[in-house]
């Protein structure tokens, strides 16, 4: 029998360690209690400060991390661009 690790939670956490995981080859399974795949309803915004944004690209493959700073914006509700900084609010 095959064992994979089991992550309990496909929080920001969650999802980032199962990221390292499979870059390693490392089997994984990830458990949530929100069965929708695509659409998370809380909406809520995170910061990522200085030592995640420094191991970020040790964990994320290229692409992932490249679509994770094409979210470094905070936009105003017309869409024009308000700030760039990954850290503001």
């Amino acid at each position: 029998m095959k064992l994979s690790i089991l992550i309990i939670g496909a929080g920001i956490s969650g999802l980032a360690f199962v990221q390292g995981l499979l870059k390693f080859c490392i089997p994984v399974r990830v458990y949530d209690r929100n069965q929708a795949l695509n659409v998370r309803n809380q909406r809520y915004r995170f910061r990522v400060h200085g030592g995640g944004q420094k191991a970020l690209p040790s964990y994320l493959t290229p692409d992932l991390y490249t679509r994770l700073q094409a979210c470094y914006t905070i936009r105003a509700p017309v869409g024009d661009v308000a700030g760039s900084s990954p850290d503001a609010l």
